[in-house]
């Protein structure tokens, strides 16, 4: 990925790919190709525009990219959920065991939301095969958010659980308790870490397919980053005329020296104030 790809991403996309530029860069760095080349940002959280190209085309790329971005943002989340994991090193009571059975409880809910979410985007591509690679992540959180509760262990003072899935050593919501075996469990750190590195690189395949097969099934065309430049450019005049206007007193303020503020993206997509 070009060093102008990451810095375009660094600066221009929102509060989650800001705060991940980096990691996204070197674990699915397909993601900051789409962003950069069909998406990005105009100042304004809205994307940049796709000239020559009808209204439904643009519906197209609006749909297809909530459900990318959504996709990010629980992996987002779920790196979140593993480096909290990975800082509970001791299980020492009811509060620190509720702490961890809740952050992968929740790892799982995000793993059934990335599956959705690609099961969408393949669905109106017609590419069932997008969808195979995920198949297993569903299943997986089906067994924990639908099945009985999964049997745990204590491991040297930290909480461990089997994996899981209909092979041997695994558990599954049609077994019973006591069928486990000791040495079928695993930290549970251990495990979410296990299953992050392995959903990262079905990503990464995801998304390098979808660069191409996207643009080619809805007519996508690349975008205009000149628009971005002129609406910065618009905006910082703006600021820099408002800065000079002299308040009451004859004096300026110091907040009247902030130039080119609003003119990013928020947590919900919004237009900053």
């Amino acid at each position: 990925m070009s060093e102008e790809t990451i810095v375009k991403l660094k600066s221009d996309g929102d509060l989650v790919e800001q705060q991940f530029a980096d990691r996204i860069a070197a674990v699915i760095p397909s993601y900051a190709k789409v962003w950069a080349e069909y998406i990005g940002n105009d100042g304004h959280a809205h994307a940049l525009p796709m000239a020559g190209v009808e209204r439904e085309v643009l519906d197209s790329r609006e749909k297809q990219w909530q459900r990318i971005y959504t996709i990010l943002e629980s992996l987002a989340l779920c790196w979140e959920i593993e480096d909290d994991l990975h800082k509970i090193t001791e299980i020492t009571g009811f509060r620190s065991y509720a702490q961890n059975l809740n952050l992968w409880m929740a790892f799982h809910s995000h793993m059934g939301r990335i599956h959705d979410m690609v099961k969408a985007v393949a669905g109106e591509l017609d590419r069932p095969d997008l969808l195979k690679p995920f198949d297993e992540y569903w299943k997986d959180r089906h067994i924990v958010l639908h099945g009985p509760k999964v049997p745990m262990k204590w491991v040297y003072n930290a909480l461990a659980v089997p994996a899981l899935g209909e092979t041997p050593k695994h558990w599954n919501d049609k077994m019973l308790w006591q069928e486990l075996k000791s040495t079928d469990f695993e930290f549970v750190s251990t495990g979410v870490s296990k299953i992050l590195r392995e959903l990262e690189a079905r990503l990464e395949r995801c998304f390098a397919d979808l660069r191409k097969s996207m643009p080619a099934k809805h007519g996508w065309r690349p975008v205009s980053w000149n628009a971005a430049v002129k609406n910065l450019n618009y905006d910082v005049t703006k600021q820099v005329r408002a800065n000079l206007s002299v308040s009451s007193s004859g004096q300026l303020s110091s907040a009247e020296f902030i130039i080119g503020s609003g003119t990013g993206t928020n947590i919900s997509g919004a237009e900053d104030g």
